[in-house]
């Protein structure tokens, strides 16, 4: 079984989802539980765009410190909307999570969606290293905090079409309305970018797709929701030729929603 898969962002559907929202009262069974570790991922956001200058500079470092820097600590997004610096690599998930956060600077970094981490000092040299080390001490204040939920997923590529679960843990009591998905970014393509001195690089970790309808998935629980209550989401995506299945990674979102606002929750990248 594969643990990346390859989707088209123009035919995504649901597929054999569980039964549809749940309500927090099903306790998982011990088998279930032992699918989903109890552990934390923040989410780094890049939003950027091909035709952007400054994306190509610092915020280029920037993302580059952060593959290092970050790998253990928070999942890391190339967020390419479609605005006025578009141009290559655009996706509507992007455009989606653009227009939620309401960027209207790029590249702008944010932490969790939410906490902008912005350069500061006179050297444009220093400019990337400091924007993730600002991002890795917020992260780690973060992940001190106790764990509510996380998620695991596999996925099996046949015939064309990508079949995708993921499993849902809940560690604590809680109240509210939660979402899950699981996105796919893609690495190493080779596209122009503005401010890059030298040939056309690769590019890594571009947001290219989710399973669900929305980048902020589909609502998993909802409600007094119970400690070791256990969610359960499936679905079907097919598949895009262009993309490399070599090149692309998954990682499940969580994100809850209170009112018309999205707040992020957890991220894994472990597989059952």
């Amino acid at each position: 079984m594969k643990s990346v898969l390859l989707a088209s962002t123009l035919s995504i559907v649901s597929f054999l989802a569980a039964c549809g929202p749940d309500n927090g009262s099903d306790i998982g069974t011990p088998e279930e539980l032992a699918t989903v570790p109890k552990s934390y991922l923040g989410l780094l956001t890049k939003h950027t765009g091909t035709r952007c200058h400054f994306c190509g500079t610092w915020g280029w470092d920037a993302m580059e410190i952060a593959q290092t820097q970050l790998k253990d600590k928070a999942v890391i997004y190339a967020v390419m909307g479609n605005h006025d610096f578009a141009e290559y690599l655009v996706s509507e998930f992007s455009t989606e999570l653009d227009e939620f956060c309401k960027i209207e600077a790029y590249p702008t970094f944010l932490v969790n969606i939410k906490t902008d981490r912005s350069p500061w000092g006179s050297d444009e040299n220093l400019w990337g290293q400091v924007v993730i080390d600002d991002s890795e001490t917020l992260i780690d204040s973060l992940a001190a905090k106790p764990i509510t939920i996380n998620g695991a997923y596999q996925i099996e590529i046949k015939d064309g079409k990508a079949f995708c679960e993921a499993n849902f843990r809940f560690f604590e009591d809680v109240d509210g309305e939660y979402y899950g998905t699981i996105w796919l970014d893609e690495s190493k393509m080779v596209a122009p970018q503005d401010g890059y001195e030298g040939p056309d690089p690769e590019h890594h970790h571009v947001l290219r797709t989710a399973t669900t309808a929305s980048v902020f998935g589909e609502e998993i629980a909802k409600g007094k929701i119970v400690k070791d209550h256990f969610v359960q989401r499936n679905w079907q995506i097919d598949l895009d030729e262009s993309w490399k299945t070599e090149n692309l990674e998954a990682s499940v979102l969580i994100f809850k929603k209170e009112r018309k606002e999205w707040i992020f929750v957890n991220a894994s990248k472990a597989t059952f």
